[in-house]
């Protein structure tokens, strides 16, 4: 029996070559891209400092007190006001190298890291510091071999600004702000690029509680505050697209 001859026209060969060519162009648009895989996430960098003058070679940090662990964990208290009192450059000193001094030859620090990733910047913000010109600096801990030292950002007085980005009372008569910030991207680069932004925040905890100890222990007062103007104080501190302001402190002589 001869075959039967089918109904349905056959496609013409332009158009067989054209769904030919569609298809591999949506293969194409929607395979994941072998190159972005490959590229690891990196922070943004494209926000440089400009710094002012030379860097400031901080006083050695003193390595033993008088004052004991326990006692300064039983009178550690949130102090809100200060005495119209300045600071000196070895308090000072002590404090940023207990919130991130390198302690290692390895570059560990006073304060603890997820993978050692160091997401955090402090910043002090100068008011009334003996031996120090009034202004804006970066804390620069070091990477394995310690460096402690201040670098200038701003010059000037900015205790009007300061207590403008703050909504609270403390930042009025502070002799001295430590502002604490965070990389996010940093840390999730260390994760593989998972978000693990709680990290940062766990740092800024163990940091924070480094710095309240050890004003306790040199008989000076600070708070903790997460209560300020966050876009007046980001703008005040210039601070790069890729940090996060999370902490103000105030430090000074309890005046409570």
């Amino acid at each position: 029996m001869p075959a039967r001859k089918s109904n349905k026209p056959a496609l013409p060969p332009l158009t067989l070559l054209g769904l030919v060519v569609f298809s591999i162009v949506v293969i194409w648009l929607f395979s994941p891209s072998k190159s972005s895989t490959q590229q690891p996430v990196t922070s943004d960098t494209s926000a440089t400092k400009e710094y002012i003058d030379e860097p400031v070679a901080l006083p050695s940090p003193v390595k033993t007190s008088r004052v004991s662990l326990e006692q300064t964990l039983n009178t550690r208290r949130s102090r809100r006001s200060f005495q119209d009192k300045p600071l000196t450059l070895n308090q000072v000193s002590q404090l940023l190298w207990s919130a991130q001094g390198v302690t290692t030859d390895w570059g560990g620090r006073t304060a603890p890291s997820a993978k050692s990733a160091y997401p955090l910047t402090l910043y002090l913000v100068a008011l009334d510091v003996t031996g120090l010109e009034s202004g804006i600096y970066e804390y620069i801990p070091g990477d394995l071999d310690p460096v402690h030292q201040l670098r200038l950002l701003q010059s000037g007085d900015f205790s009007e600004q300061m207590a403008l980005a703050g909504v609270q009372s403390q930042f009025k008569s502070a002799p001295a702000v430590i502002a604490i910030t965070g990389n996010f991207q940093k840390m999730k680069d260390a994760f593989d690029g998972n978000d693990v932004s709680h990290n940062v925040y766990l740092e800024v905890g163990h940091v924070s509680q480094n710095l309240y100890l050890q004003a306790e222990s040199l008989g000076l007062g600070t708070v903790a505050t997460g209560g300020f103007d966050l876009a007046k104080s980001t703008s005040l501190l210039k601070l790069p697209a890729s940090e996060t302001l999370i902490y103000l402190m105030p430090f000074g002589f309890s005046a409570e």
